[in-house]
């Protein structure tokens, strides 16, 4: 099977998080791209997003990630909570996309999400709380959602 690693970021202001909305697809998703197999994705990465969003990014700390098998394919996911640099303003640059949107976390359901912001929701709980974005990652126990592994980003 061919291994496809895809790094993604999640942009926040406060108790929101950045989507894209893929105009074709008529759903949102996350910033960022596939990534050939190397041992520092985070430099393809962070050069995706600026082509998407003309933004730089300054500050990340990796999540998690997660191994779908889809069609023949190994694919990984990549999450990791970034801070971008204020002195260039935040827009679209790619056609591929119409517009973007800060969505609020406890709305996201509310909303056509592509398959791979809804394998980060079913792997990870994100929780805003005293100025802190959280992610929990889920495990199945006996049939009941345990959260662990917390890892917190402090936006102020």
């Amino acid at each position: 099977m061919i291994k496809i690693n895809i790094g993604q970021f999640i942009i926040n202001k406060k108790n929101t998080i950045l989507l894209l909305h893929k105009d074709e697809e008529e759903w949102f998703e996350l910033p960022g791209s596939c990534i050939r197999q190397s041992t520092n994705i985070i430099k393809p990465l962070k050069k995706s997003v600026k082509k998407i969003l003309n933004i730089d990014i300054k500050k990340f700390k990796y999540i998690g990630r997660k191994e779908v098998n889809e069609n023949n394919l190994i694919l990984c996911y990549h999450w990791f909570h970034a801070l971008y640099k204020n002195n260039k303003k935040l827009r679209l640059i790619q056609k591929k996309y119409d517009y973007y949107k800060f969505i609020e976390i406890d709305k996201l359901n509310q909303f056509k999400i592509s398959p791979n912001v809804q394998i980060l929701l079913n792997n990870f709980e994100i929780i805003f709380k005293d100025k802190l974005l959280y992610f929990y990652k889920k495990s199945k126990f006996n049939n009941k959602c345990v959260f662990n592994e917390l890892s917190e980003f402090l936006f102020v």
